[in-house]
């Protein structure tokens, strides 16, 4: 009896325990914020032993969960914006058990404790926030934004990943220095190139009408930024007139927008003077206008005609207008040496034109005098094509003709040659090895007297049938060659060349004829 009621009281004192203890076991937060459940086992405890065994389980599936959020490490990544610009900082785990990320600032400020914001700025907003990722933006980034952004993720022990953010300087538009004043031909001048607040230090690029030039640089720190300077030294002369000098900034926060600066160079220089006329070959009553062709900066004054060093006889006939001198009817009187002057306050240039006025001519004549192009190239046709067509024509009728016959007379007598030969080798070579084995072993002396007299018979026959044959074409192709040189040399001959010397009489009868009409 006494057993069974401690077997009793045993289960009373059990069963209300032991679901307000595994109750309050999973409704304790996460260990990184509380210190973990304890369990004493001390002979003074309340609780019988076996409450220790239904206890565990829990406990140690609590620490399971720990164990995997605090075994990852935060994930970020560097960041590289304009200055003035936007910078989206990022850090991310795989998986999270409700544990906060938070983001600080490069002198350890908190700037957003998961969703919370903890520093007062403006420029800093959260754009994503949650168990596993906290983004946050920081707006109109300067240069003292640069540095290390530090996200934690607070497990036991603590995890952190740093993130360096980078903020370029944007350089400013570039200035060029050294054209205030048109520079003078044959000055050396120097131009300079200069801009501020790049970082890193900026590339400057000089160009001369789009041409790239090399110029000398030089690079000062300023605070955080740079500035950069390119020098670019000039022999000038009259071609630099009005060229476009350019200044180019390269830079990496000016991928999309680059930025130039233009100058034109004003140089200045004494004039040169050229003449120009509209006629070749002058002739009397003809009109006439020579053009006074000047060039300086500034711009000459207005020039000055004269006649072999004296004023124009003749204002009626000898108009000037501007930098025109105009003959309205020439004469012989007009013949001489005219001369224009330009000048301006750097100096003074002139030019020289002779004029020779040449007589009348039929119509035929004054239409092609200004056009000697179409004059030589209808004479020199005319004179090639009668004379010389007909010339290189016989000329390769006869090569290729005598050159063709010959090929086949050679290959004819070569191909008959060649016969004779491998037929009497063949001849020679059987009859030889025929003799050998019949007769050799038998009639050895008769074979003796025989193969004696019979190859001198055949050896002597074939001597004298090649050299016959050897004479007889010999005789025939000289015989045949000269005949047929003497056939068309002197047959054909006089017909050819009477008919070349008529053509070419022709020929240059009738271009003598046109020349002198």
């Amino acid at each position: 009896m006494l057993s069974f009621l401690e077997t009793r009281r045993s289960n009373l004192l059990f069963s209300p325990v032991l679901f307000p203890i595994l109750f309050s076991v999973f409704l304790f937060p996460s260990p990184p914020l509380h210190p973990p459940l304890s369990i004493s086992s001390s002979s003074s405890s309340s609780f019988p032993s076996s409450l220790l065994l239904l206890v565990a389980p829990a406990v140690t599936a609590q620490k399971s969960t720990l164990r995997g959020s605090s075994g990852q490490q935060p994930l970020v990544q560097n960041q590289t914006v304009t200055e003035g610009g936007t910078a989206n900082m990022t850090c991310r785990v795989e998986y999270n058990d409700q544990t906060s990320l938070q983001w600080s600032n490069p002198a350890q400020q908190t700037l957003f404790f998961g969703d919370k914001k903890a520093l007062r700025d403006n420029r800093i907003e959260l754009v994503r926030a949650s168990w596993s990722e906290l983004t946050i933006s920081i707006s109109e980034v300067t240069l003292a934004d640069e540095g290390m952004y530090t996200c934690s993720l607070f497990t036991m022990p603590v995890k952190t990943a740093k993130a360096y953010l980078t903020v370029l300087g944007v350089p400013e538009m570039p200035e060029i220095d050294g054209l205030t004043k048109p520079a003078l031909e044959g000055d050396e001048i120097t131009l300079t190139c200069m801009t501020h607040g790049s970082k890193p230090a900026a590339d400057l690029r000089w160009f001369r009408n789009e041409k790239e030039i090399k110029g000398a640089k030089e690079v000062n720190a300023s605070g955080k930024t740079f500035t950069v300077t390119s020098s670019l030294q000039l022999l000038v002369d009259r071609d630099d007139d009005g060229a476009a000098y350019t200044c180019k900034v390269d830079h990496v926060a000016l991928l999309q927008t680059p930025q130039q600066t233009t100058e034109v160079l004003e140089v200045h220089y004494a004039p040169r003077v050229a003449i120009t006329n509209s006629l070749t070959f002058p002739q009397e009553g003809q009109y006439l206008k020579l053009e006074c062709v000047s060039k300086g900066n500034p711009s000459p004054d207005p020039v000055m005609w004269t006649k072999d060093g004296g004023e124009l006889p003749d204002l009626e006939r000898m108009i000037v207008e501007g930098r025109e001198l105009t003959f309205t009817t020439l004469n012989k009187t007009d013949n001489g040496t005219y001369r224009c002057e330009a000048s301006n306050h750097l100096g003074t240039s002139t030019a020289e034109y002779l004029l020779y006025v040449y007589g009348k001519t039929n119509s035929l004549f004054k239409k092609t005098q200004n056009e000697p192009f179409f004059f030589y190239f209808f004479f020199f046709f005319f004179y090639f094509y009668f004379f010389y067509f007909y010339y290189f024509f016989f000329f390769y009728f006869f090569f290729f003709y005598f050159f063709f016959y010959f090929l086949y007379f050679y290959l004819f007598y070569f191909l008959y040659f060649f016969y004779f030969f491998f037929y009497f080798l063949y001849f020679y070579f059987f009859y030889f090895f025929y003799f050998y084995f019949l007769y050799f072993y038998f009639f050895y002396f008769l074979y003796f007297f025989y193969f004696f007299f019979y190859y001198f018979y055949f050896y002597f026959f074939f001597y004298f049938f090649f050299f016959y044959f050897f004479f007889y074409f010999l005789y025939f192709y000289f015989f045949y060659y000269f005949y047929f040189l003497y056939f068309y040399f002197f047959y054909y001959f006089y017909f050819y060349f009477f008919l070349y010397f008529l053509i070419s009489v022709s020929a240059n009868l009738f271009c003598f004829c046109f020349v002198c009409w």
